[in-house]
């Protein structure tokens, strides 16, 4: 059940994030040096600017909302997270803390997943 449980929650977020990507397409932090790789503005006859990146290239920089890498790590370590909650019994009013920090590593892994994504200069922070 755990991990039929696990593949539904990975299946979902992926359809998901999929459909939010298509939708919204918000530009990725770096689509300037996507659409102009030499770092030089083309301007056609009407003076408007002309994207002369690689098409396959600059379609994926209009993917920047929401992350895959962090949903996905959410939605597989967040699971795991629940999982391991219920098995050690974390709320069983015993006072544990060790068990506590046991179920908070997997969201903390995912967190560093997302700073990840930030860092690289692949996703805004918001």
């Amino acid at each position: 059940h755990a991990i039929l449980g696990l593949l539904f929650s990975v299946v979902v977020t992926a359809v998901i994030t999929g459909a939010i990507k298509d939708a919204v397409g918000r530009p990725r932090p770096d689509f300037f040096w996507r659409c102009f790789p030499d770092g030089k503005e083309v301007y056609d006859k009407w003076g408007d600017v002309v994207c002369h990146g690689d098409k396959n290239v600059v379609r994926e920089g209009h993917k920047s909302f929401p992350s895959g890498h962090t949903s996905l790590s959410f939605a597989g370590l967040g699971f795991l997270s629940l999982y391991l909650s219920g098995k050690i019994q974390v709320f069983d009013c015993r006072g544990h803390v060790a068990k506590l920090c046991l179920v908070l590593l997997p969201l903390l892994l995912a967190s560093l997943v997302a700073i990840s994504r930030v860092d690289d200069y692949w996703h805004h922070w918001q």
